[in-house]
């Protein structure tokens, strides 16, 4: 690690460590750090080294098998690697995920999914998660609008969940103010809404810039072993297959040091939208989505090939949630009416979804059976 000059050592030790929670090993306020490396320049690149050292154990400790950077062929045989961890299983792992789609596709409300989940212990896109605390930068957003959007998503008032409107730039001190507010706050998932914000007036068809920027805070979660998700826009279509890699607006240095990908797509015009997720070591999948106007929540209706090889199927679904938003029953029935089948082939196709968990059933009312998306 990089050892500051005498003088600007003696500045960290004399201002920061005074002012901190030493005896629990607690950083300080980053107020503290914002204020040292406006009046210190010097003291920007070398900062984070200097909390690595003095609060961040992990960062020091050689011996674990992830700190380790050399190998011989019969030492990786020995070694007994953790199972990956995850902030949603199969989802998002522990280090850098990019969430990017087109604008206004609702991308900032399935970010704001993802915290509910993670901070109530929950179920996010039917995927059950642990509860964890989350740290919510929502950069574009003002308090009366996530007021309205937590209400809406129902988040209850003891979700976990730390929401902050305004934070420095990346490049000029935001980084280190993150990984101190990390380590105090004991997060397991951070949301950065948007990167655009986040990192200020840095050019992002820039290489360089954009492998050291993104390659700090993925080399951050990494050593803080959390999840963040960064909260990103698409480029136009270049009219080939879409791809959650290739698609994320810049450069392409941005994607290249992420260790997961979430690509939010919809065609105009037509109803739901489809994740597609890839990511170093997570099979890659897309699931096919449904927006639940009353919850103003995304549905997963499972995996996309499913639903669009059995159009049925997919239309069953669809009615279901029309028909809830409507404040209507979707029962056989109702759903057979919509979509004018046959009563019994929709029972029956009802059944084959429910077994595959597609469905639910909902409470009867007298004699009526009707069905819901599962949450």
């Amino acid at each position: 690690m990089t050892r500051a000059p005498a003088k600007e050592q003696a500045l960290m030790t004399n201002q920061i460590v005074p002012n901190s929670a030493t005896n629990n090993n607690l950083p300080p306020d980053p107020k503290i750090i914002q204020d040292l490396t406006r009046d210190y320049p010097k003291l920007a690149p070398i900062v984070r080294d200097f909390f690595d050292r003095e609060f961040n154990p992990l960062a020091a400790d050689d011996s674990l098998p992830n700190k380790k950077t050399r190998w011989t062929i019969e030492e990786l045989v020995e070694a007994n690697f953790p199972a990956p961890n995850w902030a949603v299983d199969t989802v998002i792992p522990v280090g850098l995920t990019f969430l990017a789609g087109r604008p206004k596709l609702g991308k900032s409300w399935l970010a704001l999914q993802i915290a509910h989940a993670v901070g109530t212990g929950g179920k996010v896109l039917g995927i059950q998660v642990n509860k964890g605390k989350v740290l919510y930068l929502a950069l574009e957003d003002s308090a009366r609008r996530l007021k309205d959007r937590t209400e809406k998503q129902r988040i209850p008032a003891d979700a976990t969940i730390q929401f902050v409107t305004e934070w420095q730039s990346l490049k000029e001190g935001g980084l280190t103010e993150l990984q101190i507010e990390i380590m105090r706050g004991g997060y397991s998932l951070v949301i950065i809404d948007t990167l655009s914000r986040a990192i200020g007036r840095s050019d992002q068809l820039d290489p360089a810039e954009m492998t050291i920027v993104i390659g700090s805070l993925q080399q951050l979660a990494i050593s803080l072993n959390i999840a963040i998700l960064v909260i990103d826009h698409h480029r136009k279509s270049n009219g080939f297959e879409s791809s959650p890699i290739d698609d994320i607006l810049g450069s392409t240095a941005k994607a290249a040091v992420a260790d997961g990908a979430l690509g939010l797509y919809k065609q105009q015009g037509k109803q739901g939208a489809t994740l597609k997720i890839t990511g170093r070591d997570m099979e890659e999948k897309e699931l096919a989505l449904a927006w639940d106007g009353l919850t103003c929540c995304w549905q997963s209706l499972g995996s996309a090939d499913d639903v669009r090889t059995d159009s049925v199927k997919g239309d069953i679904l669809r009615v279901i949630r029309e028909l809830k938003e409507d404040n209507e029953l979707p029962t056989p029935a109702r759903i057979a009416k919509s979509l004018k089948l046959d009563r019994g082939f929709v029972s029956h196709t009802l059944a084959d979804l429910w077994t595959a968990g597609k469905v639910r059933k909902a409470e009867k009312v007298g004699r009526e059976q009707p069905y819901e998306l599962p949450l």
